[in-house]
C-alpha cells in the first residue's frame, strides 16, 4: 500500500507540474506585448517613454500631440498668424502641410492634401480632446499606442521628405 501511495503522490506531483506549466504558458500568451521604443520616432519616444513605462496611458496621447506640434512649428521656422501671434493647432498644420507649405508632404496633390488632413486631424481630433481633459476609457492603452503610431508616422514622413529641415 505504501508503494501505491508513493506512486500516487508522484503522479499528482507530475500532474501539478503540467498544470503549473500550462498556467504559465497561458499567462505568457495573454499578457499584453511590451511597447517598444524602436517602433517610433526616437525623439517622440524620448518624450513619452516615461509615461509608457509607468503605464500612464492617459498622458501619452496628449504628450505625443504636443511633441508633434512643437516639432512641426520649429521645423517650419516658427510661423506666425497675420497679427504676429504664435501659430498653433489646426491653423499651423493647415499652413505648413498645404501644397507649397514649408513641410508639404507627398508627390501628388491628393497625397499632399491627405498628409495635411492627417496633421489637422491629429491636432483637432486627438489634441483637442486629450489636452483639455484626461480620458477615462477601457481601451486607453490601445488608444495611446494608436496615437503614438500616427504621431510617429507624421514625424517620420517629414524627416523623409525634408531631411535638411528635420534631420533624423
Amino acid at each position: 500500500q505504501e508503494r501505491d501511495a508513493a506512486y500516487f503522490r508522484s503522479r499528482v506531483a507530475e500532474a501539478c507540474g503540467y498544470l503549473s506549466a500550462a498556467v504559465y504558458e497561458l499567462q505568457l500568451l495573454s499578457a499584453e506585448p511590451a511597447v517598444e521604443g524602436t517602433n517610433y520616432d526616437s525623439g517622440l519616444w524620448d518624450h513619452v517613454k516615461h509615461s509608457v513605462e509607468e503605464e500612464r496611458w492617459e498622458q501619452v496621447a496628449s504628450a505625443a500631440v504636443i511633441y508633434v506640434e512643437d516639432k512641426i512649428r520649429r521645423w517650419a521656422g516658427n510661423p506666425q498668424m497675420n497679427d504676429g501671434a504664435k501659430l498653433y493647432g489646426q491653423p499651423l498644420m493647415a499652413q505648413v502641410l498645404r501644397a507649397g507649405g514649408r513641410l508639404a508632404l507627398g508627390a501628388q496633390a491628393s497625397e499632399t492634401e491627405g498628409w495635411r488632413n492627417l496633421g489637422i486631424g491629429l491636432v483637432a481630433a486627438v489634441g483637442n480632446v486629450d489636452r483639455h481633459g484626461i480620458q477615462e476609457r477601457a481601451d486607453v492603452r490601445q488608444y495611446a499606442i494608436g496615437v503614438l503610431g500616427v504621431a510617429s508616422l507624421i514625424l517620420t514622413q517629414i524627416k523623409h521628405d525634408h531631411p535638411a529641415v528635420a534631420p533624423s
